[in-house]
């Protein structure tokens, strides 16, 4: 496993630590517990590990391993110490860690060696290396030359940052899973198994688009539901008792529109269909249906009732008596907006 490069503070009074010493130890011990010359891991440094006339020295540890931390002086005064630091394993694709000198400010306020504006922005979700984890969102940045520091300022609601802070991880968002802001002449899809797109950038209108050109909101805020059409109006009791098994149908046409009645086109899913009966001869079951999952293709699908019939030997049907078809969405909804169920209902006249 690769070894993780430890930062610590290198200054005394502003000045770098020169011939420092930096002693290691396991957690809550005075027990001393190995570092490494390399990322690989193949040479063992000495403990302590003296520092050079610039206060620096190539210090790796295992990571996942806590680890209690002392630093001198080359007086061997304590100049900085902490226990139970552990160094999370490799970087998570898409994150960035700072290599830069990573000091405490307060409570809301990093620094860090350099002019590193343009990477702690507005908004950059930075995660913090310190004792016990820390995450959260950059408020503002300010660059002073004199000093060649940037003083990082979080969000409010981000982890405090702790005196032992030892580095900042950041997002790069150019290799991570987030899709970024769009800016002009960007653009992004999301495309199903087959290659089609779901939901896209309109370059005209800069919109969130959905298949077939709906707006994300419209799709979110337009009164989504379901609507079942039958293919002919109210079946007739005499009819319908007359039809031999198997003979009586009817098609539902199943269409998710909005409140203007506009097909929803960009949806593909299943639904679920359940039928029942309202039927005074205790002979007659609920309607057979083609699928208990029927499909929606851009919006749109169907569905056959198959009446039970038997060319009216032992089964009638009466004016008044009914048969219902329910058809629901996935309980999760659709794009996370619920959607109730519907019912078509023939009532036999």
């Amino acid at each position: 496993m690769a070894k993780r490069r430890f930062s610590f503070p290198l200054k005394k009074n502003g000045r770098p630590l020169q011939f420092g010493y930096v002693y290691t130890y396991i957690a809550g011990t005075d027990i001393a517990k190995a570092t490494y010359s390399t990322a690989s891991g193949a040479n063992l440094n000495t403990n302590p590990v003296r520092l050079d006339i610039n206060g620096n020295a190539d210090i790796f540890l295992n990571p996942g391993e806590p680890y209690r931390v002392v630093v001198k002086d080359q007086e061997n005064n304590i100049v900085w110490e902490f226990d139970n630091i552990v160094l999370a394993d490799e970087p998570a694709r898409g994150w960035l860690e700072e290599r830069g000198f990573v000091k405490y400010v307060s409570q809301t306020q990093f620094s860090v060696e350099g002019n590193k504006l343009a990477i702690y922005a507005n908004g950059k979700l930075v995660k913090l290396l310190q004792p016990g984890g820390g995450s959260g969102y950059t408020q503002n940045a300010f660059f002073d030359a004199p000093t060649n520091t940037t003083t990082v300022t979080l969000a409010p609601g981000s982890s405090s940052v702790a005196v032992g802070i030892q580095g900042v991880m950041y997002r790069n968002t150019e290799n991570s899973s987030f899709i970024p802001p769009l800016e002009a002449g960007s653009t992004w899809e999301i495309k199903d198994s087959s290659g089609n797109t779901i939901v896209g950038i309109d370059e005209a209108s800069k919109e969130i688009k959905l298949r077939g050109g709906a707006s994300l909101e419209s799709a979110l805020t337009g009164d989504i539901h379901i609507e079942l059409i039958p293919s002919t109006a109210s079946s007739s009791a005499a009819t319908v008792t007359a039809s031999a098994a198997g003979t009586f149908k009817k098609t539902i046409t199943i269409k998710l529109v909005d409140s203007s009645g506009n097909v929803h086109t960009w949806a593909n899913l299943s639904l679920s269909a359940v039928s029942a009966e309202n039927v005074a001869d205790t002979n007659v079951l609920a309607p057979t249906i083609s699928s208990a999952n029927p499909a929606l293709i851009n919006g749109v699908g169907s569905i056959t009732l198959t009446y039970d019939t038997d060319g009216g030997s032992t089964k009638t049907y009466a004016a008044g008596d009914s048969i219902s078809l329910t058809v629901e969405a996935p309980t999760s909804g659709i794009l996370g907006y619920p959607v109730a169920s519907t019912t078509f209902t023939d009532t036999f006249v």
